[in-house]
C-alpha cells in the first residue's frame, strides 16, 4: 500500500496569497458553498460546467466535497475552495484538472458574482500555476 502513495504528488491542502487562502474543500464548507452557489445560479449556470447539476441539497452537497477530497487525495483533480483572509467570505473557487492529456493540468475557476472584478480570480489562478508546478516537480 505504501508504493501507492509513495507515487501520489504532494500537495499542499492550503495556500495563501496577498488577500486570499486557498484550501482544500471539507465536507464542512457544504452550508458556505451550498449558499454561493445558491446565490450565483444565474450567474454561473452558463458557464460552469457542473452547474447542470445543480440545485444539490446541502447533503448531496457535503457528498459532492467529500468526492473533491477523494480527488485531491488520489492525485487526479486538486479544488481549492478561495476565501478571503479572514477566512469568512468564500470568493469561489480554483482548481487543477488532469483532463488535457498526460502530464497536462488545466486550471478552473469560478468566482463569486459578489467578488468579480477585483482580481481575486487572477491572484487565486497565479496560485495554481505554482501548485501545478510543484505537482510536476513531486510527481
Amino acid at each position: 500500500m505504501e508504493e501507492k502513495h509513495k507515487d501520489l504528488p504532494v500537495v499542499a491542502y492550503r495556500v495563501e496569497t496577498g488577500r486570499l487562502v486557498l484550501r482544500c474543500w471539507s465536507p464542512a464548507d457544504a452550508p458556505v458553498l451550498r449558499a454561493a452557489l445558491d446565490v450565483c445560479d444565474a450567474y454561473l449556470r452558463p458557464w460552469i460546467p457542473f452547474m447542470k447539476d445543480e440545485p444539490r441539497s446541502l447533503q448531496q452537497t457535503a457528498q459532492w466535497l467529500r468526492g473533491h477530497r477523494a480527488a485531491f487525495d488520489t492525485g487526479t483533480m486538486f479544488r481549492y475552495a478561495v476565501f478571503d483572509r479572514t477566512e469568512q467570505n468564500l470568493l469561489g473557487e480554483n482548481m487543477l484538472i488532469a483532463r488535457v492529456g498526460p502530464g497536462g493540468l488545466e486550471i478552473g475557476y469560478w468566482t463569486h458574482r459578489v467578488a468579480a472584478g477585483n482580481g481575486f480570480a487572477s491572484e487565486a489562478t497565479c496560485a495554481m500555476i505554482r501548485v501545478a508546478f510543484e505537482i510536476e516537480k513531486t510527481g
